[in-house]
């Protein structure tokens, strides 16, 4: 019988059952050159979490991937924007003091896309031979926690502007339980177009057995 860790999640693939098909179908999604979001979906339980953490673990094998994890709790668009500006500053060696974009112990200050786009490179300038893969555990989480739809909307088409409109070598690695209002309703279904959407499904009656020994 296998050493249960309910409801701890998973962080070794040696500890990982029955998800080798959608650890692979992730890995190859991050090995190819496009900056596609990937989005791991499922119901609660499923195990979003554990594949999330596995894959981070792999990533982190790799000496030119930094990975960022961006909070799933947020008020503003300027509170998100931050905590991005901030891990890549701190996976490249500085903050956004020393980078000149923020007062020391002071969020960032949401003016213009482009800019955000501009000051993005600049904290870059320190790890340009990276690729930063930007992990939300619970994005839908994320959306849902703003006071207004504005706002995660907004949120929602930052990702997708990153992730189509510039060469950044950013790429976003997202939880989702539940397709939100936002991501079902951005224009033309534009996100569900654009991410790779890698779903978890309940373990098969044979595979819960297997599993149970």
């Amino acid at each position: 019988m296998r050493q249960l860790n309910f409801p701890n999640a998973v962080e070794s693939a040696a500890d990982f059952f029955d998800r080798q098909f959608e650890l692979s179908t992730i890995q190859q999604i991050l090995k190819l050159p496009a900056q596609t979001p990937v989005v791991i979906q499922s119901e609660r339980r499923i195990g979003k979490t554990s594949t999330l953490k596995v894959i981070i673990k792999w990533l982190e094998a790799n000496p030119l991937c930094k990975v960022v994890r961006v909070p799933n709790i947020g008020s503003t668009l300027d509170e998100f924007v931050t905590e991005i500006l901030e891990g890549i500053c701190d996976a490249v060696g500085t903050n956004l003091h020393q980078a000149g974009l923020a007062n020391e112990g002071e969020m960032y200050r949401l003016v213009s896309t482009n800019k955000f786009v501009r000051d993005v490179r600049k904290c870059l300038s320190g790890g340009q031979t990276f690729n930063f893969i930007l992990c939300v555990d619970g994005f839908d989480g994320l959306l849902q926690s703003f006071d207004d739809r504005t706002t995660a909307n907004k949120v929602r088409d930052l990702v997708l502007y990153l992730t189509e409109q510039t060469d950044l070598p950013l790429r976003f690695l997202l939880t989702m339980t539940r397709l939100t209002e936002q991501i079902l309703k951005s224009y033309k279904s534009t996100f569900l177009h654009v991410a790779q959407l890698v779903a978890l499904r309940p373990w098969s009656f044979e595979a819960s057995c297997e599993f149970i020994g």
